[in-house]
């Protein structure tokens, strides 16, 4: 009976497995009101560094919706800090890669427009920059 260690695990499954466990960090950026105030720093450093590792492995595996949700779950964290001009170029990224996606598969990428839009619409209005 053969046993299945993650060393016998290829590289797509590991990293597989390994986006699982960076999106349950990453999406702290996105829960900080649930986080005591003296910890919300350091859970938002971590969501912030879980979204960009979870970004790079999934753009490795060709990933891309799975890429633009990291890249949205990255522009909150920047929300979180006023990074605005960070937050911003995450949401055109998203918008990106969303309209790329929507183009075969309409039916399933075209819904996830408006929101980034909206949330881009709203990062640029808090910039001032809304053209």
């Amino acid at each position: 009976m053969p046993t299945w260690g993650r060393a016998q695990w290829s590289a797509v499954e590991n990293d597989t497995l390994r986006l699982l466990q960076l999106f349950a960090e990453a999406a702290q950026c996105d829960r900080l009101n649930h986080v005591p105030v003296e910890m919300q720093a350091e859970v938002l450093c971590r969501g912030v560094k879980a979204a960009e590792k979870g970004i790079t492995i999934a753009t490795r595996l060709g990933d891309r919706a799975l890429c633009a949700v990291f890249v949205i779950v990255l522009a909150r964290g920047h929300l979180e800090t006023s990074n605005w001009e960070e937050a911003r170029r995450c949401y055109e990224r998203a918008l990106e890669i969303y309209r790329e996606l929507a183009k075969p598969y309409p039916e399933i990428y075209k819904p996830s427009l408006p929101v980034v839009l909206h949330n881009l619409g709203a990062v640029l209005h808090h910039m001032n920059d809304v053209e």
